[in-house]
């Protein structure tokens, strides 16, 4: 199985991709060479319109590239067949981790279960107070400072 084929179908179990858009983007993962709408959507067991719905909606997430390509018929230029490139890293990145969003629980080491939790930052109102109490001689974990490492 592919990186790229994995990559879409943990994004779909996420529940970040429709069936349609999972298939479509399968299809033109593994083809090697460019094909019309209506061959992807034989392929992809969909209509025409949702492949040219699915195909427009990638490329403005930025996660599927459309190369136009256009080519010389007696004299005119016409366009010739799109090609499809499915940006991997976009993929993750637009759509996020799908493992994180994922609803499973997280599995924890018996190392992690030693490690105590991080301190929170102080708040806008926390630091206000802190600086009121050095400002009166208190020293800095007097007024309630606490060092974040």
């Amino acid at each position: 199985m592919s990186v790229l084929r994995s990559i879409i179908l943990n994004t779909f179990r996420a529940g970040q991709l429709s069936r349609t858009m999972k298939d479509v983007l399968l299809v033109l993962s593994s083809r090697n060479v460019p094909a019309s709408y209506e061959a992807i959507a034989h392929a992809a067991n969909c209509s025409r319109s949702a492949v040219a719905y699915t195909i427009k909606h990638a490329c403005e997430l930025g996660i599927l590239e459309r190369i136009k390509t256009r080519v010389k018929r007696a004299g005119r230029w016409v366009n010739g067949r799109n090609e499809y490139r499915i940006l991997k890293r976009a993929l993750s990145e637009k759509l996020g981790f799908p493992w994180a969003s994922s609803k499973s629980k997280s599995c924890t080491t018996r190392n992690q279960e030693n490690i105590k939790p991080k301190e929170k930052h102080h708040s806008v109102e926390q630091w206000l107070a802190i600086l009121a109490g050095m400002e009166s001689g208190l020293s800095p974990t007097q007024a309630g400072y606490h060092a974040i490492e």
